[in-house]
């Protein structure tokens, strides 16, 4: 969630301390877990309304399958071998001479 290291931490609680005053921290402490509580609730539960949940599951198995088929797939040659056997395809097949419009 958020990378805040222990002197990071030190320096927000500091600053705190000296901006809310030492009697007032722990009522502040509080309300803002509160807060914090309040928006982690109302993002869940956004989530399962929206089905955002679902949606990334199921591009996550897409990715998958996709990764799966390119793993399997042949894709050892390179573009010059793939051009070269479609011109001798098409060149056997008589397709070339069709598509210039020479007999």
């Amino acid at each position: 969630m958020l990378n805040i290291g222990l002197g990071e931490l030190l320096v927000v609680l500091l600053i705190a301390f000296l901006v809310v005053g030492p009697r007032d921290l722990p009522r502040v402490g509080r309300w803002l877990g509160r807060q914090v509580r309040r928006i982690r609730r109302v993002n869940r539960e956004f989530r399962e309304a929206s089905g955002w949940d679902d949606l990334v599951s199921a591009a996550d198995d897409v990715q998958h399958e996709v990764k799966a088929a390119a793993a399997q797939a042949d894709l050892s040659g390179t573009a010059e071998e793939v051009s070269r056997d479609l011109k001798e395809h098409a060149e056997s097949s008589g397709l070339n001479r069709n598509l210039s419009g020479k007999p």
